[in-house]
């Protein structure tokens, strides 16, 4: 009997030790899934963008000036570049609350693209490459960076101010981009 409980008691030990060992392990493994996840979202984007023509330019025997490169999607570029000089003309008027900054700036899917990936935020020192969503929603920060609506794109030029947000859990750990 007493070698019955014996055995009973180091098996009750040891399923305690593998419960306790799996909640100590199970950030580390959601962590790695969601670093997966982020890199085949970015890795999407990267395909993505091999499918577009190249830039090209057309030159015309005796042009003086180089010409303009023709670029993929230029109506999406307009509104952008339109969106980005309102935003500075009407002072974010249109930020009245926390919630204005999940408002997505635009519907990528309006502009004949496939998903919503603007783009991809890479900083190789911290092993990252994570997605580009517009609109701060839960959905799009739990699936990688965010551009906060109501801020400019991304895209660079005078009077412009992006804000993006996201996180990131890998072994454990969280770091804010901002």
């Amino acid at each position: 009997m007493k070698r019955k409980n014996k055995a009973l008691l180091i098996i009750l030990v040891f399923l305690l030790f593998l419960i306790g060992l799996t909640i100590m392990l199970y950030p580390y493994f959601q962590g790695a899934s969601a670093d997966a996840t982020l890199e085949q979202n970015a890795e999407a984007f990267y395909e993505r963008l091999e499918t577009i023509p190249p830039v090209s330019m057309d030159t015309q025997p005796g042009d003086t000036v180089p010409p303009e490169p023709v670029l993929p999607h230029p109506e999406l570029l307009g509104a952008i570049q339109q969106y980005n000089a309102t935003l500075w003309e009407q002072k974010q008027a249109n930020l009245k609350d926390p919630w204005s900054y999940t408002q997505p700036s635009f519907s990528l899917k309006e502009y004949g693209l496939d998903d919503e990936i603007f783009g991809v935020i890479s900083i190789p020192k911290l092993n990252l490459s994570m997605p580009l969503y517009l609109g701060a929603t839960e959905q799009h920060l739990a699936a990688g960076a965010a551009h906060l609506s109501q801020t400019s794109l991304p895209i660079g030029g005078k009077n412009t101010n992006c804000v993006i947000a996201g996180h990131r859990g890998g072994g454990g750990a969280s770091a804010m981009l901002c």
